[in-house]
């Protein structure tokens, strides 16, 4: 089980992973935390807090773009490349790999997902939000994206929020993935993950969307008979931050009681500490002013029940 994050994501990663440790995933995985521009005094503290857990420094210049690279600027950070060089840091004792974002909620049973073993040069990844309406909401899925990343349909494309593959597979095709984002970053709005989706085109393993439960999911009100285990918090509206539909801020004591536990981490994390009646209310009322019509609400919901129960999942 792998994780890769900046200072920025510390936190949320290790709720995660302390997530996975309450179901004593250890006991079948390792779990690791590559971190980037994490100073070595800190990094001897999470491992002496967090025995359970494995730290590791992965140098920026592994993957960082060159300077007439751009990398478009949204709520993820650059760090999200870091990934894209784990064949270069990661223990070669280790054949099969689970990437996990740090903007995650673990809420229910993991362990197929980490047993599971993808064929080699394939991705196990769980579909994006284009399948649900063939790609035509043009705010999700800009006009041209897919087809600049070589013609992904868009029951095909795949968010990169959790990922399985072998370690053979990466070591042949993440550094070809690095290069094509450098090589074509305009056409890599969504970054690492348009990059990932064009060079693995045609060699997916589809996830159940219980393992990558995203927030297009969430909105649209399927965990109240799908249920889902791991939250995935796509988009701005983080788990640690404002309440925000359809959680409405339900997820910020894990992150308050991790930091109880390990004070020293305080200052990596700003939780919103707002919660007044009247802001929920406020949030409440834009997130239902902005939902789609109920037709099209209930052929996404049709076409997301239709495919969790037609299709046989590997895990």
């Amino acid at each position: 089980m792998v994780f890769v994050t900046d200072g920025g994501f510390l936190v949320p990663s290790l709720v995660a992973a302390s997530q996975l440790l309450a179901q004593r995933i250890d006991e079948i995985a390792d779990i690791i935390i590559y971190t980037v521009d994490v100073k070595p005094e800190l990094l001897d503290k999470l491992r002496q807090h967090n025995p359970r857990l494995r730290f590791e420094d992965m140098p920026a210049d592994l993957f960082l773009p060159p300077e007439n690279v751009d990398f478009v600027k949204n709520h993820v950070p650059v760090t999200s490349l870091a990934r894209l060089a784990l064949q270069e840091v990661m223990d070669k004792k280790y054949t099969d790999i689970v990437y996990i974002d740090g903007d995650v909620q673990v809420v229910g049973d993991v362990r197929r997902l980490i047993q599971c073993q993808v064929p080699e040069g394939k991705i196990m990844a769980g579909l994006g939000s284009a399948w649900l309406d063939d790609g035509k909401d043009e705010v999700a899925t800009p006009r041209g994206y897919l087809e600049a990343l070589g013609g992904i349909a868009p029951a095909d494309y795949f968010n990169a929020g959790v990922l399985a593959f072998s370690a053979e597979t990466w070591r042949e095709n993440a550094l070809k993935t690095l290069h094509f984002f450098f090589a074509n970053s305009s056409a890599c709005i969504r970054h690492d993950q348009s990059a990932l989706n064009a060079v693995f085109k045609d060699n997916v393993v589809h996830l159940p969307p219980k393992y990558n439960f995203h927030s297009v999911y969430a909105d649209l009100g399927v965990q109240q008979h799908y249920q889902p285990a791991i939250i995935h918090f796509t988009g701005p509206n983080k788990p640690w931050g404002r309440p925000a539909a359809p959680w409405w801020g339900s997820f910020r004591h894990s992150y308050r009681a991790l930091i109880a536990q390990q004070p020293y981490l305080a200052g990596f994390l700003k939780i919103d500490g707002e919660n007044a009646m009247e802001t929920s209310l406020r949030r409440a009322k834009r997130w239902l002013k902005h939902r789609p019509p109920i037709a099209a609400r209930d052929d996404k919901i049709a076409r997301f029940n239709s495919y969790v129960r037609k299709n046989s999942f590997p895990c």
